[in-house]
C-alpha cells in the first residue's frame, strides 16, 4: 500500500487548516492546492462548534471558482459525516449540510452587493439595483469617459491642453485614466504633481543652460569648412532657430516646446573631411 504523498510545505497546509486559532495568508499559484485548505479549515470550525455555516463568508475571484468551492465543500461535509462518531460533531455537520445554500460564498463583488441591499436606504441606493457585469462596466466607463473629457476641453484644461499639444492622443490618456481606475487604492501614495511655480523654475533652469550651449556651439561653426554641407553646422543653425522660438513663445507653452521639439544631441556626427577636428582641439586646449 502505497503511503499517502507530502508535500515540502505540508507542515504549512497542516498548520493554517488545522489552527483556526489564528489567521493565515496562502501565496500560491493556481492548482497547488489553495481551496482544499480552506474548505478543510471550514470543516475543522464547524466541528468544534466556533461557527456556523451561515457565519462564514468564503470570497472569490470569480462565480464559476465560488460554485466550485461550493461542491468541494459538500462533498467534503458529507465524508466527514460519515465518518465521525462524535454526537456534537455529527449534529454540526448535519446542521451545516442543510445550511450550505445560505453560506456566502461568492465573489467580491456579489458580496458587497448583498450588503448593500440589506441597508438600501443607509446607502442611498435604489433596493434594485444590479451589478453590472463587464461589458456594461465598460460601456458606462467609455460614456463617463467622454463625458468628461468634453466637458475639460471646453474648460480648457491646462494640464490637458498640454497633453494633447505635446503630442498624446486621447486615446492614451484614457489608457491612463483606466489604469488610474484599476489602482486607484495606492494614488493616495503616488507624489503630488509640481505647482505651476515649479514647472516655470524648473523650465528657466533649462533655458539659461540651453542658451549658454548653443552660444559656445556658434563659436565652433567657424571652423567648419562647408557649413552647407556640414551636418553638424546644420544642427548648430537648427538649434539656434529652436532657442529663438523659444524665447518668443508665451511662459505658458516654453514647456511644451521643450518636451516636443528641443532634441540636443545626435548619434550621428559631423562630416569629418568639412571641419578642422585638430584647430579646434587645440583652440580647447589653449582655453
Amino acid at each position: 500500500m502505497k503511503s499517502e504523498a507530502r508535500f515540502i510545505d505540508q507542515e504549512q497546509r497542516d498548520r493554517a487548516a488545522q489552527d483556526i486559532s489564528e489567521s493565515y495568508i496562502i501565496e500560491a499559484a493556481a492548482g497547488t492546492g489553495k481551496t482544499t485548505v480552506l474548505v478543510t479549515r471550514i470543516i475543522n470550525l464547524i466541528r468544534a462548534g466556533d461557527a456556523r455555516l451561515e457565519e462564514i463568508v468564503a470570497i472569490t475571484f470569480t462565480e464559476k471558482a465560488a460554485a466550485e468551492l461550493k461542491v468541494k465543500l459538500r462533498q467534503k461535509l458529507e465524508e466527514e459525516l460519515s465518518t465521525v462518531s462524535n454526537p456534537d460533531e455529527q449534529n454540526r455537520l448535519s446542521k451545516a449540510i442543510s445550511d450550505l445554500e445560505r453560506m456566502q460564498v461568492t465573489t467580491i463583488h456579489s458580496f458587497c452587493g448583498s450588503l448593500l441591499r440589506e441597508r438600501p436606504v443607509e446607502a442611498g441606493l435604489d433596493p434594485n439595483f444590479e451589478i453590472a457585469d463587464d461589458l456594461t462596466s465598460s460601456l458606462v466607463q467609455t460614456e463617463v469617459w467622454e463625458g468628461w473629457l468634453e466637458k475639460q476641453m471646453n474648460a480648457n484644461d491646462l494640464a490637458l491642453r498640454r497633453a494633447v499639444l505635446i503630442g498624446i492622443t486621447p486615446e492614451q490618456i484614457r489608457k491612463v485614466s483606466q489604469f488610474v481606475l484599476g489602482n486607484h487604492d495606492v494614488l493616495q501614495y503616488l507624489p503630488s504633481p509640481p505647482s505651476l511655480e515649479e514647472v516655470e523654475k524648473t523650465i528657466g533652469q533649462f533655458i539659461k543652460p540651453f542658451q549658454k550651449s548653443v552660444h559656445s556651439l556658434n563659436h565652433l561653426k567657424k571652423y567648419c569648412k562647408n557649413p552647407d554641407e556640414d551636418k553638424a553646422a546644420q544642427k548648430i543653425d537648427q538649434l539656434n532657430e529652436q532657442f529663438l522660438k523659444l524665447q518668443s513663445l508665451p511662459q505658458e507653452e516654453k514647456g511644451i516646446f521643450i518636451f516636443k521639439e528641443t532634441h540636443v544631441g545626435s548619434s550621428k556626427p559631423g562630416n569629418r573631411k568639412t571641419g578642422r577636428a585638430k584647430d579646434i582641439l587645440k583652440t580647447f586646449e589653449k582655453k
